[in-house]
């Protein structure tokens, strides 16, 4: 009996080596390379000439791209004057006097404002 079990087991095993020598590995996955970089400065935003845009790029611009404006819903008047008072007690935006604020103010209204709810 320990005949048959030993011829058994060489017959189980040289299956099994078989069975392993078919099966073939695949290949590791070789990952996809990284995208290449965007510079970000060759991204132009021009915004519309209304009003004193240069003031805008003077006093904004310090603080987050022209694209950042671009991209803002329509709001009302009020909501510009929170916004930009914002900007300039919480983030500390450039804005020295209240003729420019109030020129931003107007400029921003005059290109995403939302004229219902002045």
């Amino acid at each position: 009996m320990s005949v048959r079990y030993f011829t058994l087991s060489v017959i189980v095993f040289l299956l099994v080596i078989c069975a392993c020598k078919d099966q073939q590995t695949a290949p590791a996955e070789i990952p996809a390379p990284p995208p290449e970089p965007i510079d970000i400065e060759s991204v132009q935003t021009v915004l519309p000439q209304a009003g004193n845009v240069a003031l805008i790029e003077a006093n904004c611009v310090p603080c987050h791209s022209l694209r950042y404006i671009e991209m803002q819903p329509q709001l009302s008047y009020k909501a510009w004057e929170k916004i930009v008072n914002k900007m300039i007690t919480a983030y500390g935006a450039p804005i020295r006097d209240s003729v420019t604020k109030q020129d931003i103010i107007n400029y921003l209204y005059a290109i995403k404002g939302n004229k219902e709810e002045h």
